[in-house]
């Protein structure tokens, strides 16, 4: 679970079908759209069928595998998979919306578990098979990139880890 946009945002949903899913809910200007993660309005409908702002959604992603860990940062949800770290972000507009929204990756190492996933301030720092990484904000992008924290430095004492003690 988190927070961002005025939004509650939940993954990690054990399933084949909906396991790569990141829901979000409708704008939060009332407790009970916690859980209200889909269209306020009816899409069937002829007068008013379309997707509103402020509506709740769901986002594949069906390259992710297992969906382990979502964090926010200021300018979207970080979402980390077993098989890589994905940003969902604002779309055209200058905020999140239900209609306007983007799906990027942004690294391809997995994350070991949600544990191994620590937000401080807006940077968010995890652990993968082949070391610890933290996303920094690529200034003429605006996106998060990866970089290694422990190649330069750590790297043998990493690898020389069991993996459950990582």
């Amino acid at each position: 679970c988190a927070f961002f946009a005025g939004r509650a945002w939940y993954a990690g949903i054990k399933s084949n079908d909906v396991g790569s899913w990141v829901m979000f809910s409708q704008v939060l200007l009332e407790k009970d759209y916690i859980g209200k993660c889909y269209q306020n309005g009816d899409p069937t409908s002829e007068f008013s069928p379309d997707l509103v702002d402020s509506d709740g959604g769901v986002v594949p992603i069906p390259e992710a595998g297992a969906i382990v860990a979502l964090k926010a940062t200021s300018g979207g949800v970080v979402v980390f998979a077993s098989n890589g770290v994905w940003f969902i972000g604002a779309g055209v507009g200058a905020k999140f919306s239900a209609s306007s929204y983007e799906v990027r990756k942004v690294s391809s190492l997995g994350v070991l578990s949600a544990k191994t996933v620590v937000a401080a301030e807006d940077t968010v720092i995890f652990w993968s098979s082949g070391g610890i990484y933290v996303l920094q904000t690529d200034p003429t992008s605006g996106l998060p990139v990866a970089s290694s924290l422990t190649d330069n430095t750590i790297k043998t004492f990493y690898n020389n880890i069991p993996a459950t003690g990582k």
